[in-house]
């Protein structure tokens, strides 16, 4: 368990002990607790009263380390995949997608944000070779240049194929080929620096946009 968890449990617990024992010394019967003689020194109350406002401050500050600090990044995600051109696939023209990526919030602001993206044709991969080959387009990968990306201003690109020739597009109609699309997104935030990954492909026979996730994986945000 985290050092976060343990003195939110502390403090919680802490917290509880003093309210019941503030309520107590006001004369409040709760079920289950014994009689205790109640403070007699005049700063008994303030002492009390001091102890369970503490208790209940580090107790909201062990809830924001363990629960809400995971609700504090604001989300950077690929959002949307609109075809642009070649869709349903078709001889000599290359499939676009209109790739888009959006600050879902809960932060009005993402700062350096840095994207790329790519539409690919690719015979169908086993999760080793998916891993290799979406690592090393990514060490090649054609990235945008840093913006500030607010709620309100998603941004996008457009990704291209090489024109399809027939044997592409009875490929893609059979399932011999696929359309692989990669992506991630890097920036940062009041939490630190985060990363978006993308890696889909789509469904044959292609004639509608149905994605699947990688089985390597990399649909995550962290």
């Amino acid at each position: 368990m985290s050092k976060e968890a343990w003195l939110f449990l502390f403090a919680a617990t802490s917290s509880i002990g003093s309210i019941a024992q503030l309520l107590q010394f006001l004369g409040v019967k709760l079920p289950m607790m014994r009689s205790a003689p109640s403070p007699t020194r005049p700063n008994a109350l303030g002492r009390v009263v001091f102890l369970a406002l503490l208790s209940l401050v580090l107790s909201c500050i062990g809830f924001y380390q363990t629960i809400g600090a995971s609700a504090v990044a604001t989300l950077v995600q690929f959002v949307s995949f609109v075809p642009a051109k070649g869709f349903p696939p078709h001889i000599g023209e290359p499939i676009a997608l209109n790739i888009t990526a959006a600050n879902t919030g809960p932060l009005p602001n993402a700062e350096d944000v840095v994207m790329a993206s790519d539409v690919l044709l690719h015979a169908p991969m086993s999760p080793e070779e998916e891993e290799h080959s979406y690592t090393s387009w990514k060490t090649t990968a054609r990235k945008s240049l840093p913006i500030d990306l607010t709620t309100v201003s998603p941004d996008f690109a457009t990704r291209l194929t090489p024109p399809l020739t027939e044997r592409d597009v009875k490929d893609i109609a059979d399932g011999r080929l696929l359309v692989y699309m990669f992506g991630f997104i890097t920036y940062h935030d009041p939490r630190g620096n985060h990363e978006t990954q993308l890696c889909r492909y789509l469904q044959p026979p292609a004639d509608q946009l149905l994605w699947h996730f990688c089985a390597a994986g990399h649909n995550r945000t962290r």
